[in-house]
């Protein structure tokens, strides 16, 4: 995605109380049409990728958690034992 950084706008134009008007360069600043298929493929795009990114977190933390019980039952040490000290 690409940024405007705001030197391209008349002085007279007031900035964006949220921030979004810079994120779209060409739309904001002249009347052209919207391709609206742009931003659905985009958000598709941004969806998919955060699905991938969210499985992709899930299995680390599994793994994770399988080093952690290995590492108690190396130690001799019963997950419940270890939840204990997590209640105190």
């Amino acid at each position: 995605m690409e940024y405007d950084s705001g030197s391209e706008l008349a002085t007279d134009d007031p900035p964006a109380k949220d921030g979004n008007a810079r994120l779209i360069k060409d739309y904001r600043v002249t009347g052209d049409h919207i391709d609206l298929r742009e931003f659905y493929f985009s958000n598709q795009e941004y969806y998919r990728k955060l699905e991938q990114l969210k499985k992709a977190h899930l299995q680390t933390m599994a793994e994770l958690e399988l080093m952690y019980r290995k590492k108690l039952d190396l130690k001799g040490v019963s997950a419940a034992d270890s939840t204990d000290r997590t209640n105190l």
